[in-house]
């Protein structure tokens, strides 16, 4: 349904790099750029090299919340883009943009989203450990029948993945 998605960030040259070096596991590269203003805009595309997650100067002063979400091909890559994550220092830019925002020490929610196994030991196993590590959202998607409602409501009536 969507066919690319701009994000506008203050400092395109760093964010650019942070997103290339965070998101190489799941075949993340700079597919085009062209300058703009005293900026640039870069269109990002994963191994397929069409260009769907945009990066380019803001247009004005106001910031909005946004959620995306990039689809990874298994488990290592989902780790492997964690690792880079942490090492770009992500956590301590997240406590700095929270402390700046008068956030410090607030909750907040941290969502995560997938297919659970129907067996609740196996989903148990999947969901636990995001638990204990702070998830407090599990969103539940059925990415491999999109087209049919039938094995969403077949999912939502076996009930939410078990915590223990």
């Amino acid at each position: 349904m969507l066919d690319h998605v701009g994000l506008q960030a203050k400092d395109v040259e760093a964010s650019l790099d942070f997103y290339l070096r965070t998101f190489a596991a799941i075949g993340m590269r700079e597919a085009i750029r062209f300058p703009h203003g005293d900026s640039i805009v870069v269109g990002l595309s994963g191994p397929d090299g069409v260009p769907s997650f945009w990066l380019g100067p803001p247009t004005g002063n106001e910031t909005r919340e946004l959620h995306i979400a990039f689809r990874a091909p298994d488990r290592a890559a989902v780790d492997a883009v964690h690792e880079a994550a942490v090492a770009a220092g992500v956590e301590g830019f997240l406590a700095g943009e929270r402390a700046a925002a008068g956030l410090s020490g607030e909750p907040f929610d941290l969502v995560m989203s997938g297919m659970s196994p129907a067996a609740p030991a196996a989903a148990t196993d999947l969901v636990g450990p995001l638990a204990e590590a702070g998830a407090t959202w599990w969103a539940e998607c059925v990415w491999d029948d999109l087209e049919r409602a039938e094995p969403m409501v077949r999912r939502v009536d076996r009930g939410p993945p078990p915590l223990a």
